[in-house]
């Protein structure tokens, strides 16, 4: 990974390690409801029967070339904090202020601060299979496959990530008896 010290991949002294990407599904699209919110203010999804107000975070973007700044503007995003951020619209290459009565918001388990630089020097570090393991276990972000052999003969496997836990009512579909039902490999209702 650009940035991160260490080799995460490859070997030191006494372990090897190589890793493949796994496809544990770490993402969940919500289809909000927005309505204006009753005590405050501004917009609120509605969440277990409850209004959650809509965080608005403004950021300044500077464009330039080589230090020169040719032009500035301000982006509105909005956040639903226990789902994550609305995915906006874009209109000439800005984004859109957000309309209607609906939104489709992301949570992602990157998005949560993790300990992967700890596992990458717990790595470096490592003499053993169970300790290159334990170091693993501080790895949270980007599912990945981690295969690790020692000097000793000791090898094996693991898969490690941050799966979000989501409530039954995630899983209802059923192809033939109930089509209309909820998988987390789509659009899960915001409440």
């Amino acid at each position: 990974f650009p940035g991160i010290p260490g080799i995460l991949l490859g070997h030191n002294e006494h372990i090897a390690l190589g890793g493949t990407v796994v496809a544990h599904d770490v993402t969940d699209f919500y289809l909000e409801s927005v309505v204006p919110c009753a005590q405050q203010a501004g917009d609120c999804v509605v969440f277990q029967g409850n209004e959650v107000p809509i965080i608005t975070i403004e950021e300044t973007i500077n464009v330039g070339v080589q230090g020169n700044i040719l032009d500035s503007f301000v982006v509105r995003y909005e956040v639903v904090p226990h789902h994550g951020p609305i995915v906006p619209a874009i209109v000439g290459h800005r984004l859109a202020p957000r309309t209607g009565n609906q939104a489709l918001s992301v949570r992602f388990t990157g998005y949560q601060p993790t300990q992967d630089i700890r596992a990458f020097f717990g790595l470096q570090k490592a003499a053993t299979r169970a300790q290159a393991f334990e170091a693993i276990g501080d790895f949270t972000h980007g599912a990945q496959n981690f295969v690790v052999a020692d000097d000793a003969g000791d090898f094996g496997w693991t898969s490690y990530a941050l799966v979000p836990l989501r409530s039954p009512g995630c899983f209802t579909f059923h192809a033939q008896n109930n089509p209309g039902g909820v998988t987390p490999y789509l659009v899960v209702p915001g409440d």
